[in-house]
């Protein structure tokens, strides 16, 4: 009997090339450490999680829990419960500093940034429709595909100059703009995942004319606005060397008439759209239920914020946090900048927005070199490295092609993990070097295996 056929979509999907570095990863997971059980098992410093402030939460959690009701079982209201959206109204107009107040109404929760994005694109773009996002971006945008999009990379020279910025979005709109797959929108994601660097007022106004001057939508991804932190001198800065203090400047807080763009195309995930209620409308009537956040969740977020019944009251826990969370954030990095430093392996700077820092194991091949086989090479190298990392020292750093970075040889180290697992880390890429240390230009490498 002949089996019922999948979809075209699907077909093409199986029929690709494997995705060799999902294999691996998924293969480490059934091997991850633990002190007491696995304590030779794969460390984890390649997801973007923090690990530092779990025990904080938790124990406000337990206090919670105990009023946690059966109506808290049922379905809530779609987009979000009202104590949900006023819990995150708090935050925003605490810490966001918005140019209008936040009001619940202006807003959308979904199950994940990547989930409510998926939401989005189903409305603003038709299928075939062009978006701009620049190079290296998190890997989870590539799941907007699904959606008929086609979600195009550009490089910058240098992100935090806004004539950079400019030079770049105008060349890589020119290169669609006019094609059957025109250009409908531009994401930007701000502080950044996988550099860790955040943009300023100047880079952020660049970004807002290029889309009012070719009426395009503005996506900006804010989800590690409050986990920017203080990047103190390192052990290899010159003596004396001074910090400035660093400012997050969320979106929401650049007012639409002092830099004359219409606020409607601006929108902020979770789906803040301040200025277009149609939009919101749509999202919620269409397909929000499939994308809901769970229950549990919900009251969990709401009773953290908004609950003034227990010890401290929102204001003291919130409070509390943000500031604790900045000081574990900021000792975190100076540990693994530190270790770096010591190890001589080069990393980017800054990177004091969000979990993680991109670190450069090898120099990468030489960029005038035009040859697709030299370039298609040392990709494989790289996973090759990848995968020796993994497999034989036990440690999982996120590799650059994944984030689709531009040249091979760099990964992503998030070093928001438990201090034991981030020294042992630490430990076992320092022996990894010793390794590599001996092996030629990252070019020319040859890797049995």
């Amino acid at each position: 009997m002949t089996p019922p056929s999948l979809s075209l979509r699907s077909s093409k999907q199986l029929s690709g090339q494997p995705n060799l570095t999902a294999q691996a990863i998924a293969e480490a997971w059934k091997d991850l450490y633990s002190a007491d059980q696995n304590p030779h098992g794969v460390i984890n410093l390649g997801v973007a999680e923090n690990s530092l402030m779990q025990e904080f939460l938790v124990q406000k959690l337990k206090e919670n829990i105990s009023r946690f009701e059966s109506r808290h079982l049922n379905y809530q209201s779609l987009g979000g419960s009202s104590s949900f959206k006023e819990a995150m109204c708090h935050i925003l107009n605490k810490y966001f500093n918005p140019a209008m107040t936040v009001k619940p109404n202006h807003l959308i929760g979904a199950s994940g940034v990547t989930a409510m994005l998926s939401q989005l694109m189903y409305v603003v773009c038709d299928e075939g429709d062009v978006v701009l996002i620049s190079k290296p971006y998190y890997s989870g945008f590539n799941h907007l595909v699904k959606q008929g999009v086609h979600l195009i990379g550009f490089e910058i020279d240098d992100p935090l100059d806004p004539s950079s910025v400019s030079k770049a979005l105008e060349k890589a709109y020119l290169n669609h703009h006019g094609q059957p797959d025109g250009v409908k929108a531009v994401i930007l994601c701000n502080p950044h995942n996988p550099m860790g660097y955040y943009v300023q007022e100047e880079v952020l106004s660049t970004y807002i004319r290029f889309c009012e001057a070719n009426n395009l939508h503005l996506i900006v991804d804010e989800i590690y606005g409050l986990s920017v932190f203080e990047q103190g001198p390192t052990t290899n800065d010159p003596p004396g060397t001074q910090t400035t203090p660093n400012k997050f400047i969320s979106t929401l807080s650049l007012d639409h008439q002092r830099f004359s763009f219409e606020p409607s195309r601006v929108h902020v995930c979770i789906l803040i759209s301040q200025n277009n209620p149609s939009l919101l409308q749509l999202i919620t009537d269409l397909n929000l239920n499939q994308v809901q956040v769970s229950s549990l969740t919900e009251f969990s977020f709401a009773s953290l914020i908004l609950d003034s019944s227990g010890s401290h009251g929102h204001q003291d826990f919130l409070g509390s946090y943000v500031i604790e969370n900045k000081r574990r954030l900021q000792q975190a990095y100076q540990t693994v900048t530190d270790r770096l430093n010591k190890l001589k392996i080069k990393y980017n700077k800054p990177s004091n927005g969000g979990f993680f820092l991109v670190e450069y194991l090898r120099n990468p091949p030489d960029t005038n070199n035009k040859d697709q086989q030299s370039e298609e090479s040392a990709i494989i190298q790289e996973e090759k490295l990848f995968t020796t990392l993994l497999t034989e020292y036990k440690t999982y750093l996120a590799p650059g092609n994944v984030y689709h970075y531009p040249k091979p040889g760099f990964f992503r180290l998030t070093f928001t993990v438990p201090a034991d697992q981030l020294d042992l880390g630490l430990q076992r890429l320092s022996q990894f070097m010793e390794f590599f240390e001996t092996l030629p230009a990252l070019s020319n490498l040859q890797i049995s295996g």
